[in-house]
């Protein structure tokens, strides 16, 4: 063959040995590239010796792991039992201290306001006690007047008690109003021992104690003590024992004595609500007690008493009473009938009631309508008094 017509198939096979070397080089320097990224394996450890301490190790490092975390959990339960135990035992320990009476405590609130030249602290054999005494504003006092307030008030009582033991000094009468004992049946219910108490906080609990605390040692520093501390106790063992009605007659009783004491020349025993019941009861019971005077102001029968009121008038033949009672309910003019009619049927020309209007609208006027009544009659008694030879 020519050497012409050769040159062009050495020049082809030349172009075509040339693009199958340039196509195998290209994977070996991409393969190049990709094993200069990847790190160098280790001299010490061959790459599959890696994988297995990997593989191994993790499980390590899982146990590992729990095995730390296994103590946290048990030193928290551990620790959670402690706290358990110990609010068990702070609420254990978080007891109510026992409250004084109510009594007890609206007379530590009254002495804050009255002057101490008011206040009187009478004994009923018990403990002592809580009176207000208000001489007359006059040169000769007419009388006395005891006030007994009813079931849940006190010796200031803003209805009936007070206005009245304020303004009859200003008509020649001095007052005394009584403190009585908390009433039984008008006590707080005890809660039932299976239902669950109120949910409240640890502070809430520490503050209630601690003002109950408070409470009671203010009361307790309020009443004066002159026995020792055995005479103290058996004192308030015989206070349970006794029951109510005997100490408000106790109570009546050392009203009486001290009012007697100052040697004025009327007693007068005035009873409101439930006081008036325990006011004729104390006659009833006494009747050589020198006083022959009753004032029964919206007279009440209390749920817890033995007799009715209008039998206990019945026995009242000597006692002047005037009753003094709110017309506007029914069951009151019923009550109030009935005691017209046992006194009817005792004669007794000495026992006169007083019907009045009660006006809620209007406390002041209603009060003032309940003084001039009771002034009218304290009035026209005193006359009778005078009159007698």
């Amino acid at each position: 063959m020519s050497p012409l017509r050769l040159l062009p198939l050495t020049l082809s096979l030349s172009l075509l040995a040339y693009g199958t070397t340039a196509l195998s080089e290209e994977p070996a320097a991409a393969a190049d590239a990709s094993s200069a990224a990847a790190p160098s394996p280790s001299a010490d450890a061959p790459p599959a010796d890696n994988t297995d301490s990997a593989d191994t190790a993790a499980p390590a490092d899982a146990n590992s792991t729990s095995d730390t975390q296994e103590p946290d959990s048990d030193a928290a339960s551990t620790t959670a039992e402690p706290e358990a135990g110990t609010e068990t035992e702070t609420e254990a320990e978080v007891e109510r201290a026992e409250l004084p009476e109510r009594s007890e405590v609206a007379e530590v609130e009254i002495a804050r306001v009255i002057t101490d030249d008011e206040q009187q602290r009478l004994s009923d054999g018990h403990k002592e006690f809580l009176a207000l005494w208000k001489p007359a504003n006059a040169p000769q006092a007419a009388g006395v007047v005891i006030l007994v307030p009813g079931t849940g008030e006190h010796a200031d009582w803003p209805k009936t008690i007070a206005p009245l033991r304020q303004r009859l000094p200003d008509n020649s009468w001095a007052t005394l109003s009584l403190s009585l004992p908390d009433d039984p049946s008008d006590a707080p219910q005890a809660r039932p021992a299976d239902e669950p108490a109120p949910a409240s906080s640890a502070a809430d609990s520490s503050n209630d104690s601690q003002a109950a605390d408070d409470i009671a040692a203010e009361v307790a520093s309020s009443v004066q003590s002159g026995s020792t501390a055995g005479n103290d106790a058996s004192e308030s063992a015989g206070m349970e024992e006794a029951d109510y009605g005997s100490l408000v007659q106790a109570r009546i009783q050392a009203g009486i004595d001290h009012a007697m004491a100052r040697n004025l020349p009327t007693v007068v025993l005035l009873g409101h609500g439930s006081g008036a019941y325990w006011a004729a009861q104390y006659l009833k019971s006494n009747p050589n007690s020198g006083v022959v005077n009753l004032l029964l102001i919206a007279a009440q029968q209390p749920a817890e008493a033995s007799e009715p009121l209008p039998e206990t008038l019945k026995e009242l033949k000597n006692v002047v009473s005037g009753d003094f009672y709110y017309k506007d309910k029914p069951a009151d003019r019923n009550a109030a009938r009935l005691r017209m009619n046992a006194a009817k049927q005792q004669a007794q020309p000495n026992y006169i009631q007083i019907a009045m209007k009660a006006l809620p609208g209007n406390p002041k006027v209603e009060q003032e309508q309940l003084y001039r009544r009771v002034r009218g009659w304290l009035d026209l008694r005193l006359q009778a008094t005078r009159a007698t030879p």
